[in-house]
């Protein structure tokens, strides 16, 4: 079944197509999900900020996963302690010249679960402020990023029916455009920088459905 792929409103302006030598980088990367199979369902770019930059710092809220060495997972995710509570993480791309952040990711408010399931919505107004960043063995602090994201769900079968005329859904906290919803909602991300030396490092890989 093929199924339709959006733009996702939250990175409106902030990405541009990869290159064929960049994409053809890409797809030879071992754990990029689908690799053998056509990519229909892949919405696949690059940052850009709007005053062209595509270097940035990444800085995060959460934890990096001990299995792997950039993984970014969520605040207590490798706490054995009952009481601290796992907190979502959040990602940003930081523009060095001047400051500007992009948010790349935020499992509270991105992807299927958070936002037609209200997973996380305690934490939807929370700061999560990311005050880490990603720093590679080699040094270096400022990366190209490459998102992917995957659209597998048929929102109109699933939901369709509940569009108002105004062509608004009610969420749990109150009425939002279906067609944004829609967007934003997606079913799978992965998250790739690409330092100065030509080499990748995956940052998120989350399923949000």
């Amino acid at each position: 079944m093929a199924y339709k792929v959006y733009d996702p409103a939250y990175l409106n302006g902030l990405h541009k197509p990869l290159t064929e030598e960049e994409l053809s980088q890409y797809r030879k990367l071992k754990n990029v999900y689908f690799q053998k199979t056509p990519y229909k369902s892949e919405w696949l770019r690059k940052i850009c900020d709007q005053d062209g930059t595509t270097q940035f710092r990444i800085k995060y809220f959460g934890e990096i996963q001990p299995s792997y060495p950039y993984l970014i997972v969520g605040k207590n995710f490798n706490s054995k302690i009952e009481e601290e509570e796992y907190e979502p993480p959040r990602v940003i791309a930081e523009n060095a010249d001047t400051g500007n952040e992009i948010l790349l990711f935020d499992l509270a408010l991105h992807g299927y679960n958070a936002i037609f399931c209200s997973e996380y919505v305690e934490f939807k107004d929370v700061e999560r402020k990311p005050t880490q960043r990603i720093v590679d063995k080699s040094e270096n602090d400022l990366f190209e990023v490459f998102v992917s994201i995957y659209y597998n769900i048929d929102f109109d079968q699933e939901f369709g029916d509940e569009v108002d005329e105004d062509g608004n859904i009610e969420m749990y906290d109150g009425k939002v455009n279906f067609e944004t919803a829609k967007t934003n909602s997606f079913d799978w991300i992965h998250i790739h920088l690409k330092n100065g030396q030509n080499k990748w490092l995956e940052i998120i890989d989350f399923e949000l459905a």
